[in-house]
């Protein structure tokens, strides 16, 4: 009869066959400790991280509510307070591309511009492909007149989004237009920019059953009329600016007539909700009075420039402290008195 070796004999040091179910036991149990351990590592600063994210909102929503109040200490105060919070959530999460994009954003806010780009930099790093980082950056480096930067990033938005097939390529497309005529540059590749943002708006309206009842798409066609004419305003083609902006303005019209269409035809809570979009929208729109104005003083038209701004000016552009306007505002207006 064979006789088992014995670990001292073998030099294996197996311990008896009745020890090993409670060594697999406790080994399987220091496994699942570390494999707990490592998920609440990853799991808790995360979740950290969005509850001060959250946090962060909501001092931000309150310091805009205070803003609309006129109360500026206690705007600033939550302005603060969120800056505080967004940044202690990055310490727990910093590699979420998103809570730096909206340190970004509130940053541009408060025109802490070097700080703004510091944060939307490291935002590409960690989300390379995310087009609302690179059109934040864009829209900093614009505030700062970075023309070679903003226009490098208008790019490569337009880059991306024809490589991820963006249904919506228009826009992109649309705001490197912009960018080029507000920088006085390519304005031969902006007229193509803006031509082939029209045409592949007009394409969507046209196969998109709801399209031509939806406000959203009249506001679209308004801001892309707007651009073309300023391109064409640029390269001193007045007649075909003016065509431009008064399609712009009619649609712009007829934005606001489907928009009181659809407030009717829906619950209170649905309107509510996409009612400050629509209002934000229709108010960015206002500048083409501007633009237009721009093109009657270039045709000697001036009578016609002063009753756009006044419109405008009705409508709550505050003509004279827009960048876009105020040249023309304190050519045509008399200024206003303090």
């Amino acid at each position: 009869m064979a006789v088992s070796p014995q670990p001292a004999e073998t030099g294996d040091p197996q311990p008896p066959r009745k020890w090993r179910p409670k060594l697999v036991r406790r080994a399987g149990f220091l496994l699942i400790a570390i494999a707990v351990g490592v998920i609440a590592a990853d799991f808790v600063p995360k979740e950290i991280a969005r509850w001060l994210f959250a946090a962060a909102i909501n001092a931000h929503e309150e310091a805009v509510n205070a803003r609309r109040e006129r109360n500026v200490a206690l705007a600033d105060e939550k302005a603060n307070l969120a800056q505080q919070r967004i940044s202690r959530a990055i310490t727990f999460d910093a590699r979420n591309p998103r809570i730096f994009l909206q340190r970004a954003q509130w940053r541009l806010e408060q025109e802490m511009y070097a700080a703004a780009l510091e944060d939307c930099d490291r935002a590409i790093e960690l989300a390379p492909e995310s087009l609302p980082i690179y059109r934040l950056r864009a829209v900093i480096n614009l505030e700062l007149n970075e023309w070679d930067k903003v226009l490098a990033d208008a790019k490569r938005i337009v880059e991306l989004a024809e490589g991820k097939g963006d249904a919506n390529l228009w826009e992109p497309l649309n705001e490197l237009a912009y960018f080029r005529a507000l920088a006085n540059r390519d304005l031969d590749a902006a007229e193509k920019d803006a031509n082939r943002a029209i045409a592949l708006l007009e394409k969507q309206i046209n196969e998109t059953t709801q399209a031509p009842r939806d406000p959203a798409h009249a506001i679209y066609r308004a801001m892309l009329y707007d651009t073309r004419g300023y391109v064409h305003f640029r390269q001193g083609r007045y007649q075909q600016a003016l065509a431009d902006y008064h399609t712009a303005i009619r649609s712009l019209g007829r934005a606001r007539e489907l928009w009181s269409t659809w407030e009717r035809s829906v619950p209170e809570t649905l309107a509510a909700n996409h009612r400050p979009w629509f209002q934000s929208s229709v108010h960015q729109c206002l500048i083409t009075y501007a633009h237009r104005a721009m093109a009657y003083e270039a045709l000697g038209q001036i009578r016609n420039a002063r009753r756009d701004l006044e419109l405008a000016q009705l409508q709550g552009l505050d003509v004279f402290r827009e960048k876009e306007s105020a040249a023309i505002a304190n050519r045509v207006l008399a200024p206003p008195q303090n």
